[in-house]
């Protein structure tokens, strides 16, 4: 809905994000899984230390923490994603893992934006709302050198990255803790091969964050689209040039047409055997969170891994509930459902 020239500060990514583009799919679906396995252990020893860091490490005289798990999902989520992206050595990089946290929120924010300001004042707004893209400019200038040394590497040799989805699933959790159980015999069994399977040894975990995302989608509408020209469809539905359409996500979601007690949160809805068996990471009319088609999210099935291993490892080591069960968790923003930030939830570190 936004210029990605006022984002990029000039650059317009054209070969990879015009209609057709396949690279960045193939990057995210394709490169990224390919090395998850080689990255797994370093990702599980990063979930491990942050877990000491954010919660262990402040465990009060009664054994529990009250974290405000907004921050602690962003931090966990954010590290291991830019382990991925950037590498071991620049994600040691203070002011490269601060960069790489800062850019998706600018995305956000300038997006939101200039839905509101006119054209001609959209790159002046957009470099305002960045700093003069202070983050853009950090992660090009540390990359660069690193790409160049790579490609050399490359051209000589014979051989030619979730976090309101883990703020909800832990909110699930907590409203719901008869799962827990299930849920941690089944990664215990996970956690003994370091989850060598990438998470699809779990399919009850798989199951329970479908549903917790089918009730709690982050946004009321998704695939958000602008008529360029006049369009009509095969029905005879008329877009005049300009007209934006959307899926009501969250509607369809809880429609009784697709779900049995579309407002009951069953974890286990989605499990192999029933039917409506799913996986997380499949996309459905009736579940358009991923969006649909060849423009589907290449990046679901990274996500869902992600979100397995560090679920897995927390439901493992603490037990958790809300601080104040009776707080509000979220705030509504236009068609968006925020976790707020200022929600606490308790840990305390499970007796062996």
């Amino acid at each position: 809905m936004f210029r990605y020239t006022h984002l990029f500060h000039g650059f317009t990514p054209d070969h990879v994000l015009r209609p057709k583009g396949r690279i960045s799919q193939r990057v995210v679906r394709g490169l990224f899984m390919q090395h998850l396995p080689a990255l797994r252990p370093v990702m599980l020893q990063k979930i491990n230390d942050a877990f000491e860091s954010d919660i262990s490490s402040k465990l009060d005289g009664q054994g529990w923490a009250p974290i405000p798990v907004v921050a602690m999902c962003r931090r966990v989520v954010g590290d291991l994603t830019i382990l991925h992206v950037l590498g071991d050595t620049l994600a040691n990089d203070p002011k490269m893992m601060a960069a790489a946290a800062q850019f998706p929120e600018d995305a956000i924010y300038v997006g939101e934006a200039l839905r509101y300001v006119p054209s001609p004042l959209a790159g002046g707004v957009a470099s305002l709302i960045t700093k003069r893209h202070r983050a853009l400019r950090t992660l090009v200038n540390g990359l660069y050198p690193v790409l160049v040394e790579r490609l050399k590497r490359h051209i000589n040799s014979e051989e030619a990255e979730d976090k309101p989805a883990l703020v909800m699933a832990i909110h699930s959790l907590c409203l719901h803790p008869e799962y827990l159980e299930p849920l941690r015999e089944e990664a215990q069994s996970a956690a003994s091969t370091n989850f060598a399977q990438g998470g699809d040894e779990m399919p009850l975990l798989d199951s329970f964050l479908r549903e917790s995302a089918r009730l709690n989608p982050i946004d009321g509408v998704s695939m958000r689209r602008k008529a360029l020209q006049p369009y009509t469809f095969a029905d005879g539905t008329h877009l005049p040039q300009g007209s934006i359409v959307s899926i009501p996500q969250r509607a369809i979601m809880r429609d009784p047409m697709y779900y049995d007690n579309p407002e009951t949160f069953d974890g286990f809805r989605f499990v192999s055997g029933s039917a409506t068996a799913k996986k997380y990471t499949d996309i459905d009319v009736s579940y358009p969170t991923w969006g649909l088609g060849r423009r589907a999210c290449p990046g679901r099935y990274y996500a869902s891994s992600l979100l397995k291993m560090v679920l897995g490892k927390l439901i493992l080591r603490y037990d958790f509930e809300f601080a104040d069960a009776k707080a509000p968790r979220t705030f509504q923003w236009r068609s968006a459902l925020v976790p707020r930030s200022s929600t606490k939830v308790l840990f305390r570190r499970r007796q062996a």
